[in-house]
């Protein structure tokens, strides 16, 4: 994977829109290249927004980014901006992709929910879903979050920690790094599951207890069963005497319910009987006639209904006379209420419409002619209200002119007031000269303004001047400690050099009596030495020195002096920056010097083109006393300006009032005759009215005629029919029509007559089959009735209740006895197959717990991290080959405790702890490891852009040289683009590309520049 371009808005300290593309000049060109900048600036923010565009996540927080994590805690979105954006583009081995994130606030000012995707090389959107995209990238790039931030992320600094920690504390930092806090998370899951499995199979083992506690032995379970079996075998027998025993009961009862039920429903018969008899001489009786007139039903109803008519007729004529009555008094009224809305008293009825018609008009004319006059005046009033509006005179329509007339004047005194009172404070003052003046004030309030700013800067050079001075005081002084402090270390490295070659030469003498030893064996006194002839033999009995322990004693003084050369070493390096900035602060000083007289020179220039009494003011002070002079001079301008509009104004005014007096004059007219809000809707509503009531005369008159028609025709027609029913009547007895009327029955109640009969007649008929059918019944029972009585036959049933109550109770006891008994060895199988069934199951978490469980997860913690730094110190190696072939990393099992230590290959594969490397090869082991994690975390997938952040701050001058010698030889080996992060000033004349973050002085946010060249 390569980045390509990063493309950053309001992320952080990184106001506005930045751009880094890599495949641009200067840092396409450059495989190394620097993010440099003072703390705070924005450094990591680059690192952070590729992460954001790429996965939703930055290293500092463990959770996704979202909505309410941003209104929390303020991270992601620059202070006071409304919108941000994170976008990468980057390619892999399926192509080149751009992905995208961006939040932005809605029109209350609060915040969206963010938004994400995903674009190919084409610019097609691939992936808009914001939860899919980080999942699609992952695909691409191969890596996921974890995995990205250790392969391009490099955490060189925190290797440079682990090299120095114990084991402990470095298997703290190992987990940090890699990411491994699982494995110690396993050992205690596994210690936990296996002490829950235990806990469980103790619970059944108690439970298997309690149970074999409450178990009968089998002889008592199998006698239970027997005792159960045989009190169910009598219990069945009794059960089946006393069914047969309530079989003869039920036949006695019901011989006697049946015979009381024959005696009941005779007696019902005969009251039937009764009742049938009753009905026809009573009720009954109102039949017959009804049955007779059935015949002349129609023509008796015929002529009912031709009476109702004329009873019904007859009152309709009553009640139209009275409402012509009504219809009168309406009608005088409305004409009454017409000739006092036209305020005429002597109108005909026939001339009350026209009358109406001519007084709508007059009014409508007058309304008209109103409305002109308030037109004209309304047209006339908007100029006098805009300038009234201009001269800030608030005026209203509804004022009446003469009023306004008087606001006008009065306003006009009081700017003549003002403007005597401006003359007497300036006499020369007038509309002449009253621009020039504005101008010349404008200019010298600018050079008053100019004045303050060079004050300004004048001070804060002098400030900055009195600290470039104390800070080149503090740099001398301790430039002069450095220099005594060197010296020392001089004199100390000349004596420990002195002693080593004094112990080396020791050494050497004892290494080499050492290999004469066989020789001191053959000498002896008075016998000639075969190398020099001697006699005697001084060395031959004397003890040799330990030549090991002189070994270690030179071994020791090396590592002091190697200890002393590079305190030396870093004691030069830092007189060296001591000069350097002394040399740097002088040259400020310097520049600073002729930055203030050059200002001095400035103001003076400036306070000469200002007035005299101007130039003995202070610069705040002369700003404001001519912005005073200005805002007097235009005030008087203004005031010109305004009394010539009330001049204006005033004639407007006069035809206002012309215009108002003359429509008051007709609007008077119009009030004395009409007091309404619309003559045209009073006028049709009396109208309306009057036609209304007019209408309902002709309508009563003409319904009155058609009743009474109707009327006299109904009387003939029953006279007739009447006639021609009379005989008919007669013949079947009746000698009235309203007689034979009155013994008509209505439906409704011969129906219900009808029903009754029909119902008497059924009850009887329907109680005699009962009364027969129970008699049979009666017979059938009593031919299976048995000879004890019904007492004899209650006493056996109370004999075999007692006796089945009495076993039951037996049984019971011992069927609840067998059914616990069966329940417990029931349970005891269920538990036996649990605690079997857990056993098995529990196997492999006991051996798990026993390989790598504790309660603190320590024991495979230990192991994994073992196995992690032993692969990640054999990927180290293989970068240490390419970067110094003379170290190589290696791990020693020490009393239980792994150390690190290095093989200086340049010694004779010397063994050293790593807490002895200087600060060059602590980079140097720090940076293979990083560079071995990050090739561990990306999986062999190709990683073509790297970022180291920090560690750099604490290595001199000569190390920061060699180590980035070896990042330049590590670029050109394998081709990849690498990116130093580092607030380290002195990169920037060491790498040709940078990417630099400049804070903006009290605003909060930095800009960022991309510059080639030292």
């Amino acid at each position: 994977m390569i980045i390509r371009k990063i493309r950053i808005k309001n992320i952080n300290s990184l106001k506005n829109e930045h751009i880094v593309d890599f495949t641009t000049s200067p840092l396409k060109e450059s495989g190394l290249f620097a993010i440099t900048g003072p703390t705070g600036s924005g450094k990591t923010t680059i690192l952070d927004a590729i992460c954001l565009a790429l996965f939703n996540r930055i290293p500092r927080i463990d959770k996704q980014i979202s909505q309410n994590l941003i209104f929390e805690t303020g991270v992601i979105l620059t202070r006071n901006t409304k919108d941000a954006v994170a976008e990468v583009e980057y390619s892999c081995a399926k192509g080149i992709y751009t992905s995208r994130w961006e939040i932005s606030t809605n029109r209350n000012g609060n915040l969206r929910d963010y938004e994400m995707r995903i674009y190919d090389v084409a610019g097609n959107t691939i992936e808009e879903k914001k939860t899919n995209v980080p999942v699609l990238n992952e695909q691409l790039v191969g890596l996921s979050f974890d995995q990205f931030i250790r392969s391009i992320l490099l955490p060189q600094g925190d290797f440079a920690l682990f090299l120095q920690s114990g084991k402990n504390d470095r298997g703290i930092l190992l987990e940090k790094i890699t990411g491994s806090l699982i494995y110690r998370e396993l050992g205690k899951r596994a210690y936990e599951k296996r002490k829950i499995v235990c806990l469980q199979m103790d619970k059944i083992k108690d439970q298997q207890s309690e149970l074999l506690a409450r178990k009968m032995d089998d002889t008592a379970f199998a006698e239970l069963e027997v005792k159960c079996n045989s009190i169910a075998k009598e219990q069945v027998e009794l059960n089946n005497k006393m069914v047969a025993t309530e079989k003869q009961l039920d036949i006695k009862q019901n011989i006697e319910r049946l015979t009381k039920q024959v005696i009941e429903t005779e007696m019902l018969w005969k009251k039937s009987i009764q009742d049938s008899v009753q009905f026809i001489k009573g009720e009954g009786v109102k039949m017959k006639p009804h049955k007779l007139l059935l015949p002349y039903f129609e023509e008796i109803n015929a002529v009912t209904e031709l009476q109702n008519w004329i009873a019904t007729n007859s009152r309709k004529i009553e009640e139209i006379k009275t409402n012509l009555a009504q219809n009168e008094t309406k009608i005088e009224n409305t004409a009454n209420s017409i000739r006092q809305f036209v305020h005429n008293q002597t109108i005909e009825s026939s001339n009350l419409v026209a009358s109406l018609d001519q007084f709508e008009q007059k009014v409508i004319g007058l309304s008209s002619l109103c409305d002109q006059k308030e037109f004209a005046y309304r047209t006339g009033f908007e100029p006098v209200k805009q300038t009234a509006k201009e001269l800030n005179l608030p005026i209203l329509i509804k004022e009446e002119p003469h009023k306004i007339s008087e606001k006008i004047s009065h306003r006009k005194q009081a700017i003549i007031h003002q403007l005597s009172e401006y003359e007497l404070k300036h006499p020369k003052i007038g509309v002449e000269n009253s621009l020039e003046k504005q101008t010349l004030f404008q200019e010298q309030i600018s050079l008053a303004t100019e004045w303050d700013k060079m004050i300004a800067i004048y001070e804060q050079n002098n400030k900055s001047l009195q600290l470039l001075l104390k800070k080149r005081l503090d740099t001398e002084k301790e430039h002069k400690t450095g220099k005594s402090n060197l010296e020392q270390w001089n004199i100390q490295f000349n004596e420990l050099k002195t002693h080593l070659e004094l112990k080396s030469k020791d050494l050497l003498i004892n290494q080499l009596t050492t290999k004469l030893e066989d020789f001191k064996k053959h000498l002896h006194n008075n016998q000639p030495c075969p190398l020099c002839g001697s006699l005697e033999h001084p060395w031959a009995e004397k003890e040799i020195p330990d030549s090991k322990s002189q070994e270690y004693e030179c071994k020791q003084l090396e590592e002091k002096l190697k200890i002393v050369k590079s305190s030396i070493d870093s004691a030069i390096a830092k007189n060296e920056l001591f000069e350097k900035q002394i040399e740097n602060t002088l040259k400020e000083e310097k520049e600073l010097g002729i930055q203030i007289a050059t200002s001095q020179h400035d103001m003076d220039a400036i306070k000469t083109k200002l007035p005299e009494d101007m130039q003995l003011l202070k610069p705040a002070e002369a700003t404001s006393k001519l912005q005073q002079y200005l805002a007097e001079y235009r005030g008087y301008g203004q005031l010109v300006i305004e009394l010539e509009k009330i001049e204006q104004i005033k004639l407007q005014i006069s035809k206002l009032i012309e215009l108002f007096t003359e429509g008051k004059e007709i609007r008077l007219q119009l009030q004395a005759i009409y007091q309404g809000n619309n003559i045209q809707t009073d006028c049709k509503a009396l109208r309306s009215k009057y036609q209304e009531v007019e209408s309902e005369k002709s309508r009563l008159n003409k319904n009155l005629q058609e009743i009474g028609t109707e009327l006299e025709r109904n009387e003939i027609s029953k006279s007739q029919k009447i006639g021609s029913l009379l005989p008919k009547l007669q013949q079947i007895g009746f000698t009235d029509f309203e007689i034979a009327k009155k013994s008509m029955l209505h439906h409704s109640e011969y129906t219900k007559l009808e029903e009754r009969a029909k119902q008497l007649e059924n009850e009887k008929l329907s109680r005699k089959t009962k009364y027969e059918t129970l008699v049979e019944q009666l017979k059938l029972s009593q031919q299976k009735d048995v000879k004890e009585t019904l007492e004899q036959i209650r006493l056996q049933l109370t004999q075999f209740s007692e006796k089945l109550k009495e076993i039951a109770q037996n049984r019971d006891a011992m069927m609840e006895q067998l059914s616990n008994q069966k329940s417990i060895r029931a349970d005891l199988k269920i538990k036996e197959q649990e605690y079997e069934s857990l056993r098995l199951k529990s196997e492999k978490w006991i051996l798990l717990d026993k390989v790598i469980g504790d309660s603190q997860g320590y024991n495979f913690n230990n192991f994994a991290q073992s196995l992690t730094l032993g692969h990640l110190i054999t990927l180290a190696n293989r970068r240490l080959q390419e970067l110094s072939p003379r170290y190589m990393l290696t791990k020693t099992e020490v009393k239980g405790n792994d150390e690190l230590n290095v093989i200086d290959r340049d010694m004779g594969d010397e063994l050293r702890s790593v807490k002895t490397l200087s600060g060059g090869e602590t980079f140097m082991v720090s940076l293979a490891l990083a560079l071995g994690l990050a090739e561990m975390a990306s999986r062999n997938i190709a990683i073509g852009s790297l970022f180291i952040d920090e560690g750099f701050g604490t290595l001199d001058p000569e190390t920061l040289d060699q180590a980035l010698a070896m990042l330049e030889q590590l670029q050109a080996r394998n081709n990849k683009t690498i990116g130093i992060i580092s607030h380290v000033d002195a990169l920037k004349e060491r790498i040709n590309a940078r990417i630099e973050l400049h804070p903006e002085f009290g605003q909060g946010h930095s800009k960022l520049v991309i510059k080639s060249g030292y």
